[in-house]
This record gives structure tokens, C-alpha cells and sequence, in this order.
């Protein structure tokens, strides 16, 4: 099976010489910097974020605006039309009950109301497509795919901590194994 370890990491003797060989063409940069950048400097604080103190600007004066209005004429009444419309009357709004709650009905059926006069937007409409695209058996065919892919609690349990890397790719790509 390409992609199982057979023996730990350390216990192959490639795996050995090449950690060891990787250590000893570090250890003369690691001795060249002196072994970290910070015993150069000094100063033993570490200072992760600078902040500056910023004083906003001060307020321009405010210069007191006189405006001079003419009285306008008062607007002669147009002949010919009726000054006094009366509007259409307004639905009595249902009042709370007595004891001061809400009618949950009265607004259940207000908003199935609503709804039912609201137009989808572009991408509801999109969305409603697809799901009415797929047939039964295209959902049903998924379902069942999802259903035999292996578990992720024991999908990667011989990698140990490196398992992390497989079960994040998975989950992203949800191709590799089901939660």
C-alpha cells in the first residue's frame, strides 16, 4: 500500500543520515549568526507592535452663518380639482391581546403573505435551478458515495500527528472522508 509507514520516521537509516546530515550543514550558520539575532542587539525587550500615538487635528472655529429668507406667498389653490382627497383606509392592525402577547399566528400568516409576493432574486433563482436540475438518482448516487467513504476518526489514525495534513485537504475538497 504506497503511502503507509511501515516503521517510524527515525527508525529507517536513509531517514537517520539525512536528518544528521542536515543538522551539520546548519551547525556552521547557526555558529556564524552567533545563535540568535537578538544577543546582538542588546536590548533584551522584544517588541512585537509599535504604536504611535496620533493626535487628531484640532477643529477649525465655527463661524456663526446667517441666511436671509424672503417670506414666500402662500400657494394659490388650483381650480378645477378637489382640495380634500380622502386616502384609502389604512387595515386596522390587529392589537395585542390582553395580557400583552404577541398573536403568533396573525404573524405567521402575515409573513407567508409576504413571502408569497416577493420576488426571488437572481441568485435564488440560480441556486433553485440546480437543486431542480438534479434528478433523484444523481442525489441518491452522492448520498451513497458519501456514505462509503472511509470515517475520518480512523481514516489516517497510523500517521499520528502528521494526519493532520490529510484530514484538513479532505475536509476542504470533501472528497476524502466523511466526519
Amino acid at each position: 500500500m504506497q503511502g503507509s509507514f511501515t516503521a517510524p520516521f527515525w527508525r529507517r537509516p536513509g531517514a537517520l543520515l539525512l536528518v544528521l546530515l542536515l543538522h551539520l550543514a546548519l551547525w556552521p550558520v547557526l555558529q556564524q549568526t552567533g545563535g540568535s539575532s537578538r544577543s546582538s542587539l542588546g536590548d533584551p525587550s522584544i517588541h512585537y507592535l509599535q504604536l504611535f500615538h496620533a493626535r487628531p487635528a484640532a477643529p477649525q472655529p465655527l463661524r456663526a452663518v446667517r441666511q436671509h429668507r424672503a417670506p414666500r406667498p402662500a400657494p394659490s389653490p388650483v381650480s378645477g380639482q378637489a382640495t380634500n382627497t380622502v386616502a384609502a383606509p389604512i387595515s386596522a392592525v390587529p392589537a395585542d391581546s390582553a395580557d400583552g402577547q404577541l398573536d403568533l399566528e396573525a404573524l405567521r400568516a402575515s409573513a407567508r403573505a409576504n413571502e408569497g409576493q416577493r420576488k426571488p432574486g437572481e441568485i435564488e433563482q440560480m441556486q433553485a435551478g440546480h437543486w431542480r436540475d438534479r434528478s433523484l438518482e444523481q442525489q441518491l448516487g452522492a448520498a451513497v458515495q458519501k456514505a462509503q467513504r472511509k470515517d475520518c476518526r480512523n481514516a489516517y489514525a497510523g500517521l499520528g500527528l502528521l494526519a493532520i495534513i490529510p484530514l484538513a485537504a479532505s475536509t476542504v475538497v470533501d472528497t476524502g472522508c466523511k466526519w
